[in-house]
C-alpha cells in the first residue's frame, strides 16, 4: 500500500569529503566493500559520487586559476 512516490531534494549544503570518508568507510564495514551495488544504499551512492565530481571539478578550477597562463607577467607596480 505504498502510494507515495518520493523524491529526493536537491543537495542545498556542501558536503565536507572527511565526512563522505567517513560515511563510506562505515558503509563498508556495516556492507561490504561492494556496497555500492546495493540498491538500498543508492541514496548514498549518488550523494558520495556527486560529491566527489564538485570536487575534482573545483580542484581542477583552482589550479588553473592558480597557475593561470605562464606567459603572462607578474605587474608588481604599487
Amino acid at each position: 500500500m505504498n502510494h507515495i512516490i518520493s523524491q529526493p531534494l536537491p543537495m542545498r549544503v556542501k558536503v565536507k569529503a572527511a565526512k563522505l570518508k567517513d560515511v563510506d568507510s562505515l558503509l563498508k564495514n556495516n556492507f561490504c566493500d561492494p556496497w555500492h551495488e546495493n540498491e538500498a544504499l543508492k541514496f548514498y551512492k549518488d550523494i558520495i559520487d556527486s560529491e566527489s565530481d564538485i570536487a575534482e571539478d573545483a580542484a581542477e578550477e583552482s589550479d588553473t586559476v592558480e597557475h593561470g597562463d605562464e606567459d603572462d607577467e607578474l605587474d608588481l607596480r604599487v
